[in-house]
C-alpha cells in the first residue's frame, strides 16, 4: 500500500491512496488550536495542509494494525505540532532511566496542550493516554484516539470513570505504557500540584513502575491563559522509574521526584 500526497501552498489539501480512494483534509486556519485538531502538517515543513493523521488512519483501517497511526504520531504529527507552536529546540535528559522490556504508567507534570505531541516525539515507545469525554468530539483528534485504543473517562461519573480505569488497568497488563498526567490539569504556576491517586492505583494494581517525567518550557511557548504562543526552547527530563509499591508510597515518591527535579 503507497500513499501519493499532492504538493499545495494552500491550507486544504487532497490525498490519495493508490489505486483505491481519495480523501480530503479539513482547513486548516492561522489558530496554531485548528493545527493540532486537523493535525495537518508535517515536521519537514514541505507538505503543509496535508493530513498525516487522515493517512494513517487510512492505513490502520486496511492493514487492521493500531501501532500504525501511533508511531506516525510519535514522527510526522507530533513533530508538526511542536515546529509550528515555536518549539525550537528539545533537551532530553535521562533516556537512559528507561527499560524497553518493561511497562510504565508515565507519570507527567502538565503546563501545556503542547505536552502530549511533545512526550510523543521524545520516549522511544507507542505512548496510550488517558483523557476527559470531551475530547471524543473534536474532529479527526477525537476520532483518532478512539481508534487507536486511547481511554476516555468522564468526571462527573464515578461509576463510569471506575470502569474506564478497570479498561486501563488491562490494557497495561498487556504491556502498553500508559500516560497520566496525575496533577489532573494543567498547573498555573509551573509547580507540582497535587496529585490525584489515579495514576498510581493504575501501578499499584498493575504491578508495574512509575516512570516520572519533568516537563519545562512547554507552557512558556504556549501560553494557554493569553492565547498565545512564544517561540522557544523545551527540556523533558525523564527520571528513575520507582517500583510497585503501595498507592500512597507511589503517590508521595513521585510528588517529591517531581518537585525534586
Amino acid at each position: 500500500v503507497s500513499i501519493e500526497t499532492t504538493k499545495s501552498a494552500a491550507s486544504t489539501g487532497t490525498s490519495t491512496l493508490t489505486g483505491s480512494c481519495t480523501f480530503h483534509t479539513i482547513p486548516c486556519g492561522s489558530n496554531i488550536s485548528k493545527l493540532i485538531v486537523a493535525v495537518n502538517v508535517e515536521s519537514s515543513g514541505l507538505s503543509a495542509g496535508k493530513s498525516t493523521l487522515s493517512e494513517s488512519l487510512v492505513l490502520m483501517l486496511i492493514l487492521f494494525n493500531r501501532s500504525i497511526p501511533l508511531k506516525m504520531a510519535r514522527t510526522f504529527w507530533s513533530s508538526g505540532v511542536l515546529k509550528l507552536a515555536g518549539v525550537q529546540s528539545i533537551s532530553t535528559v535521562g533516556l537512559d532511566n528507561i527499560n524497553l522490556e518493561k511497562t510504565y504508567v508515565v507519570a507527567s507534570n502538565h503546563l501545556s496542550y503542547l505536552d502530549i505531541p511533545l512526550l510523543c516525539k521524545v520516549l522511544p515507545f507507542n505512548l496510550y493516554f488517558v483523557a476527559k469525554k470531551q475530547i471524543k468530539s473534536v474532529p479527526f483528534l477525537g476520532w483518532y484516539m478512539m481508534l487507536t485504543g486511547m481511554f476516555f473517562i468522564d468526571r462527573k461519573n464515578k461509576n463510569k470513570t471506575m470502569e474506564s480505569f478497570t479498561s486501563v488497568g488491562k490494557r497495561i497488563k498487556e504491556g502498553k505504557s500508559i500516560l497520566i498526567f496525575p496533577e489532573g490539569t494543567r498547573s498555573k504556576t509551573g509547580s507540582i500540584g497535587e496529585l490525584k491517586k489515579g495514576a498510581f492505583v493504575l501501578a499499584s494494581k498493575a504491578r508495574v513502575g512509575i516512570l516520572p517525567i519533568k516537563i519545562t518550557g512547554t507552557g512558556k511557548i504556549w501560553n494557554v491563559k493569553h492565547g498565545t504562543l512564544k517561540p522557544g526552547n523545551v527540556t523533558v527530563e525523564i527520571l528513575k522509574s520507582l517500583p510497585t509499591s503501595s498507592v500512597q508510597s507511589l503517590a508521595l515518591n513521585t510528588k517529591i521526584a517531581l518537585t525534586n527535579a
